[in-house]
């Protein structure tokens, strides 16, 4: 079932040849620094509605700590969007610093969260004898 933010990707094509890599690495850093989301703090996973269904199990798999920063996160957005401003440019989150993992993670273990997903209706029955 597809969802509404997935679609097809290149990622792997462009990973594989190092003349793609080599030729849009500059371009996809270039993109990074004109989109404004890590000027107020957030990170790519951040951005992805909490709505969508495989997003729901991703954020289960958070830790407790990672949780919590996700929710600071939100609430410094929320507080830098009323007010108008951005953040100090020390705390923007750096190219090094953002984070996929959760969502791209759960997209690359597509097969895993299939395999979980029949063991969560799992009904242990006790034989008798």
């Amino acid at each position: 079932m597809a969802t509404p933010v997935s679609g097809i990707s290149l990622a792997n094509l462009i990973k594989a040849s190092p003349f793609l890599t080599k030729a849009l690495t500059p371009i996809a850093n270039t993109y990074y620094k004109f989109t404004a989301y890590q000027q107020i703090g957030f990170r790519y996973d951040d951005l992805i509605p909490e709505e969508n269904l495989a997003m729901i199990k991703a954020l289960k798999r958070l830790s407790p700590k990672e949780h919590a920063d996700r929710v600071y996160r939100m609430r410094v957005a929320s507080q830098c969007s009323m007010s108008h401003t951005l953040l100090p440019k020390e705390q923007w989150t750096t190219l090094d610093q953002v984070c996929i993992s959760m969502w791209m993670g759960g997209r690359a273990r597509r097969g895993e969260g299939v395999r979980k997903g029949c063991l969560d209706h799992v009904q242990l029955k006790k034989e008798d004898g």
